[in-house]
């Protein structure tokens, strides 16, 4: 919506929703007016006024709820401020009568009542109408020329300067009610822009995330093709390790091994979080024993924990049984006792587990190289890696701890991470205990 539209919308939306109380209290003063002057002035000419005053009062009304400020719209702005216009001019014209009818410069007591009223119809309307000048005038204009040119003709020592102090009443309440409305125009620019800027904001994210999405549905779908290639690629390497080659050769075939080896990796992890994010991995939760899944991740990580001259100990003295997907916790596993074998250089590896409060508490401890409590936060993150800044393969491509952040999260494992830089790095995983039934 253009700005200026916009503002026009919310001036009218704000004039219908105050005015409605305005009406409650112009019906109530209406009513005390002619009370205070009934024994006064003609009855008659009082009952017409209070008439057509309260006659107003209820098309006003009537007005107001038919343009509440939910259904004032950019289609129907026009006509609803047109009507609020007429209603006020006629208004004003209504109680700028009132000094011409009623205003006795005789008796200073009604005519000291006739000016509060004045002022206080003139405060009122500033109050509730300010923030659309045109509205505060046609409503203030008429009354206020009428009051002071009905007081100066009065005349005399005292009504000659009331008619100026009128006057001047009115020229200080036009400009407050200007500083209101410019403050009020501030304002509805300012949510404009803001709402201008949130819808950019959200269109821009609503970009990047399909362009995020479409990544990730993509290598989630080209799994198959670009693993292929790759195993190709090693059964070619196999197939020449036996044949006849000189050591340059074979140095070169160890080489070509290694870089297919890092592709590989880096295939697999890229595809893992590209499957994760894209919401194609399934969590199905079963019930499991977890001596079997300890046992074999003991066999299969021993080796390379004694090339490294590493004591691993994976240790299940309660065997429990969990309800979790055993698919996606052995990858949760793979991923950290993986990682610890990576930065642990000498020491030990404990990998242990007990019952605490419902849940089966797999605790993983290592005297690696730790992390300090800046870089906490950001192991979790792809690619980031600690201590590895020429970027050995060897080390590792800094997807595991990601993976395993969110397959935490799919599974409903609860993970706790604790590390010291150059003391070690002690993991913790809260998995629902199973049932044996």
């Amino acid at each position: 919506m253009q700005l200026d539209r916009y503002i026009k919308v919310e001036q009218t939306r704000a004039l219908y929703e105050r005015f409605a109380f305005v009406l409650i209290g112009t019906a109530g003063i209406s009513i005390l007016t002619v009370g205070v002057l009934w024994n006064n002035f003609s009855k008659r000419s009082l009952l017409l006024w209070l008439f057509v005053s309260l006659g107003l009062v209820f098309i006003r009304w009537i007005t107001c709820k038919q343009y509440s400020s939910t259904k004032v719209t950019k289609d129907n702005y026009q006509d609803a401020l047109t009507k609020f216009l007429i209603w006020a001019f006629i208004s004003g014209l209504t109680w700028g009568l009132v000094p011409i009818f009623f205003f006795d410069h005789l008796n200073p007591v009604y005519a000291l009542f006739i000016t509060c009223v004045y002022t206080g119809y003139i405060a009122s309307v500033a109050s509730s109408t300010a923030l659309y000048l045109p509205v505060f005038l046609s409503f203030s204009i008429i009354p206020t020329v009428l009051f002071a040119g009905r007081v100066f003709q009065a005349g005399g020592d005292i009504y000659t300067p009331m008619s100026v102090m009128i006057l001047f009443y009115y020229v200080m309440t036009l400009s407050v009610a200007k500083n209101t409305y410019k403050a009020f125009l501030k304002s509805i620019t300012l949510n404009h822009e803001n709402l201008a800027l949130l819808a950019e904001v959200s269109k821009q994210k609503d970009a990047a995330e399909a362009a995020i999405n479409a990544k990730n549905q993509f290598l989630a779908a080209a799994s198959h093709d670009l693993r292929q290639p790759l195993h190709a690629m090693g059964l070619f390497i196999d197939t020449l390790k036996p044949t006849k080659l000189d050591l340059e050769q074979t140095q070169i075939i160890e080489k070509i091994g290694q870089s297919k080896q890092a592709l590989n990796d880096l295939l697999h992890g890229l595809l893992d979080i590209s499957r994760l994010d894209a919401g194609v991995v399934e969590n199905k939760p079963v019930n499991y024993s977890l001596e079997q899944l300890l046992e074999k991740l003991q066999a299969e990580f021993a080796p390379d924990a004694e090339v490294k001259g590493v004591q691993l100990t994976i240790t299940d003295s309660v065997a429990p049984v969990v309800f979790v997907d055993p698919v996606l916790l052995e990858r949760i596993l793979r991923n950290v006792v993986d990682n610890a074998i990576k930065y642990t250089d000498s020491g030990s590896i404990n990998l242990s587990a007990h019952i605490e409060d419902n849940q089966v508490i797999l605790t993983l401890s290592d005297t690696g190289i730790g992390i300090d409590e800046a870089n906490t936060e950001k192991v979790f993150s792809e690619f980031h890696q600690l201590n590895n800044p020429e970027r050995d393969r060897q080390k590792g491509l800094g997807l595991g701890l990601a993976i395993v952040k969110r397959l935490c999260a799919l599974t409903g494992v609860k993970i706790t991470f604790n590390s010291t830089s150059g003391v070690g790095t002690c993991i913790t995983f809260g998995i629902p205990l199973g049932s044996t039934n």
